[in-house]
């Protein structure tokens, strides 16, 4: 009986635990730093046909056109970011993923 119920409690608690909220992210504390390393005041640091992300909302506009995951994961069909460097490491793109999804804090 008490191994029955040490078991069911184990599995209780593994259940909360994956369960549990992801980590609440931030665009300051997150994102920023993400696109600050890797983009170009060239490219999106004024009015172009790119856009601006100089700014949260800037960026926030240019995740609800649906361009900047596919740019990132260099989907066919939409121009590869960033340009003058690597593909962005999945982790990070996981993190700007995760970020969208919980509503886009800033």
């Amino acid at each position: 009986m008490k191994t029955k119920l040490i078991i069911t409690a184990i599995f209780f608690t593994s259940i909360y635990i994956s369960c549990s909220p992801e980590e609440e992210l931030s665009y300051t504390a997150d994102i920023e730093p993400l696109l600050t390393s890797c983009a170009s005041p060239y490219c999106h640091g004024t009015a172009n046909y790119a856009g601006t992300i100089t700014n949260y909302q800037d960026f926030v506009d240019m995740v609800d056109r649906g361009r900047v995951l596919p740019a990132l994961r260099h989907e066919e069909g939409y121009s590869a970011m960033p340009k003058a460097g690597d593909k962005w490491p999945s982790e990070d793109i996981s993190l700007l993923e995760d970020w969208i999804s919980q509503g886009m804090p800033e």
